[in-house]
């Protein structure tokens, strides 16, 4: 029997109280068998970050200053440093008769694998950065980089609270550390290239996994239509990969927008 989906696109950052509501309609209005979750089960413990920081520096420092950004702009909207599409996954557990799965990569895959090669160009290309401009400045712009997440995921281990008053106050300190140190936009411009083209190239292979993920789930309990909730990009290539999957078909494509209601696309 086919799959029904109806796809829920998140924004990347989004006020949970307007998340939450509209999801549940969703799932109120489809009378949907489970909810699916873009999210990892698995936590990104420091061992890992630390060996991707060791493969891939470049990549890791541009992931690094990607984290730090997020974490501060969820404790503002969420009072934690999860996500509202995590935080709305959860309250929708909480609140709701309904089972929730989360099918997301973990963080962890967000490092290339590469290989020798890779980790090779990586270290090349931050010890050059180093030569150019002040080794002090860059080793500076590294560390803050992947220090102060790992600092703010190791808080939020014990409260997500005191989580969040961390990336509060991290975040700007980080900053203004790096606005004055030497080499340290170069160092972020190599970092931030380095990650988005390392998450562009998996972006579509993502996609068919998680697809995979929520089809194998539905079949061994038995659902035949659930919502996924995912942000907007995995949603534009899960369209085009259920469309062709005689697996799955797409009911309805419902679009967030950030701060502001959503609305549902036109065409399934």
């Amino acid at each position: 029997m086919s799959l029904t989906l109806d796809l829920f696109a998140a924004a990347g950052f989004d006020r949970f109280s307007l998340l939450y509501r509209e999801l549940s309609t969703q799932v109120d209005e489809t009378d949907t068998d489970a909810v699916f979750v873009e999210s990892s089960n698995s936590q990104f413990g420091l061992a890992a970050w630390l060996r991707g920081s060791l493969r891939s520096p470049a990549t890791a420092t541009g992931f690094g200053l990607y984290t730090l950004v997020g974490y501060f702009l969820y404790a503002l909207g969420t009072r934690t440093v999860r996500s509202p599409q995590e935080c709305a996954a959860r309250r929708l557990e909480a609140e709701a008769s309904i089972p929730v799965y989360r099918v997301g990569e973990s963080s962890e895959s967000v490092f290339p694998a590469g290989g020798v090669v890779s980790t090779l160009f990586e270290w090349g290309t931050v010890v050059g950065i180093t030569v150019v401009f002040s080794p002090t400045g860059v080793a500076t712009t590294v560390v803050a980089a992947l220090l102060a997440p790992a600092v703010i995921r190791l808080a939020a281990r014990f409260t997500q609270v005191f989580g969040a008053l961390l990336a509060v106050l991290l975040a700007p300190a980080v900053a203004l550390l790096l606005v004055v140190g030497t080499g340290s936009t170069a160092t972020l411009a190599v970092g931030v290239l380095a990650f988005l083209v390392t998450s562009a190239r998996q972006t579509s292979d993502r996609a068919e996994t998680t697809l995979e993920r929520v089809q194998r789930l539905s079949a061994d309990d038995g659902h035949d239509r659930v919502v996924f909730l995912a942000t907007q990009t995995t949603v534009s290539s899960l369209r085009g990969r259920a469309a062709d999957s005689i697996e799955s078909e797409i009911a309805s494509v419902w679009i967030r927008r950030a701060f502001r209601s959503g609305h549902r696309a036109e065409d399934g």
